[in-house]
């Protein structure tokens, strides 16, 4: 029996001391794990605070810029404020606006105005015979509020004849077919104008003066007027 029992309990006892060995080897891997587990947690909440240190001086940063740029643009604001306030006094200035008032109900005034040039000087009333012109030879009969000569009254040239019509419009189609006084007996050096403004009389005359030009350069071409531009075509061939 001490033969057959003695090896089985030193195998047993062997056996107990290799399990105490591997517990106490678990044990202490596992208490490394623990330990690095804690200085992981450690750092995370060095890096945490670090992080959130960082945050709070990038907020004050803001802060400071923030508060830098409103001041700016306070300051900006106020400026343009007391610029445009001196600027909208100067605007609406009475005199200013009555300048205005008068420019605007002048511009509205040429619209419906018409100037004929080259119309004889005669003792006859000039509303009927402006009336007369524009119904028998261009097929107009609009209503004419006044009728004046302009200019001073001389000898050496005939004054331009003013007159005034209701509307614009009436104005636009009389100037459409102010052409066809070239064609009628007598009326070869009678034209009609819109009435321009000293600027714009000074501005025609040197586009008048271009056509001339071109005529004379170009007299193989059609020039014209359109719009204070001389606009150049080709002639069409004769059939």
């Amino acid at each position: 029996l001490n033969n057959y029992c003695g090896p089985l309990l030193q195998s047993a006892t062997e056996t107990a001391d290799d399990n105490r060995m591997f517990r106490k080897e678990k044990i202490a891997d596992a208490t490394k794990i623990i330990e690095l587990q804690e200085k992981l947690l450690t750092k995370q909440e060095e890096d945490m605070a670090k992080i959130n240190d960082l945050q709070e001086k990038l907020a004050l940063k803001k802060d400071d810029e923030i508060g830098t740029v409103k001041s700016a643009a306070q300051k900006e604001i106020k400026t343009f404020s007391s610029l445009l306030k001196n600027t909208c006094k100067n605007a609406f200035a009475p005199k200013k606006i009555q300048a205005a008032v008068k420019r605007v109900a002048l511009e509205d005034d040429r619209s419906k105005s018409l100037i004929i040039f080259g119309l004889p000087e005669t003792e006859e009333n000039l509303d009927a015979k402006v009336s007369g012109i524009l119904l028998d030879h261009l097929n107009e009969k609009p209503k004419i509020l006044r009728c004046k000569r302009v200019g001073k009254d001389t000898s050496e040239r005939v004054r331009p004849v003013k007159f005034i019509l209701s509307s614009s419009d009436q104005a636009r189609t009389i100037l459409s077919k102010t052409k066809l006084l070239r064609h009628v007996d007598g009326f070869s050096s009678v034209y009609i104008t819109p009435d321009r403004s000293a600027a714009d009389r000074m501005a025609y005359k040197k586009v008048v003066d271009q056509l001339l030009n071109k005529r004379t350069a170009e007299p193989d071409k059609v020039h014209v007027i359109r719009n204070f531009r001389v606009i150049s075509s080709e002639k069409e061939p004769l059939e």
